[in-house]
């Protein structure tokens, strides 16, 4: 019997698996990375790791002998509304939420929203009313203060808006957490409503299309499991279904020609252009 020859398998270069690494991780909404190890930035490497060693061996010797912790309890996140920090800074009663749309942007910047005792400034939402299309973010940017997306991030996307026919002052812009939040926990900002209070600021706003910057944020504004991230979505935003789109972060975007192009085929086949 004669074998036809199997087809060679492609051997993907080590750069395309790193980038879609990378690109898995921005889909989960990771774009940092921390550590609690020290590290010794100045001086000799062995000096300085010698004096770590000392230093744990001392307080070692002086702190007394303390009885092993018994394993906290594991809330689910929806558990969590009703337990510790996150009880204590709940959103309040959607009832008492702004009613009008022009009264929205002052409420957001007071304290009562999402209180958590951060002391990063929180930064309103720009843009008319009904505007044909809302972007919405995670976060302001760390260096963002009195506009999102201040500096080369806003430089980039009046550039994205302009090749897709669009003002940025004719834009709706707004963020779904008021300050900057490193590596934000999403289940949890979810439980506590955070979901529902970005549904209710696209009813305010009256857009006629939702775009996400950041897929991981669909389930969140949605509030329920969504298969697939990438296909067009419709909100469902008080009495209208509002046109929704799901795209990666606008650093990913800008960091990626590759992603641009799926980004700029999902656009066009999105908007029927």
């Amino acid at each position: 019997m004669i074998r036809e020859p199997s087809p060679s398998r492609r051997e993907v270069p080590l750069p395309e698996l790193a980038e879609a690494a990378l690109e898995w991780w921005l889909e989960a909404g990771v774009d940092s990375n921390f550590s609690d190890d020290a590290q010794a930035w100045l001086g000799d490497p062995a000096d300085a790791t010698e004096n770590i060693d000392v230093t744990l061996t001392q307080a070692a010797e002086l702190s007394p002998k303390k009885p092993a912790r018994a394993p906290q309890k594991v809330f689910s996140p929806a558990d969590r509304i009703t337990h510790g920090s996150l009880a204590e800074s709940s959103i309040r009663n959607p009832e008492n939420w702004p009613a009008e749309f022009s009264a929205f942007n002052q409420w957001w910047l007071s304290d009562e929203v999402l209180p958590d005792g951060d002391t990063r400034p929180a930064v309103a939402p720009e843009g008319p009313q009904g505007a044909p299309l809302m972007i919405v973010i995670p976060h302001p940017n760390e260096t963002d203060r009195a506009r999102l997306l201040e500096g080369p991030a806003g430089a980039f996307l009046t550039s994205m808006l302009a090749a897709m026919g669009l003002a940025k002052e004719s834009v709706y812009l707004a963020s779904v957490l008021p300050r900057y939040t490193p590596l934000p926990d999403w289940d949890a900002e979810s439980a506590r409503g955070l979901g529902s209070l970005a549904r209710h600021h696209i009813v305010l706003a009256k857009p006629e299309r939702v775009l996400l910057l950041g897929r991981f944020l669909l389930p969140v504004i949605v509030d329920k499991e969504v298969s697939d991230v990438r296909a067009p979505f419709e909100l469902e935003a008080g009495s209208a279904k509002i046109p929704l789109l799901a795209a990666q972060p606008l650093g990913a975007l800008a960091r990626s020609a590759q992603r641009r192009r799926r980004f700029w085929e999902s656009w066009l086949d999105w908007t029927d252009e």
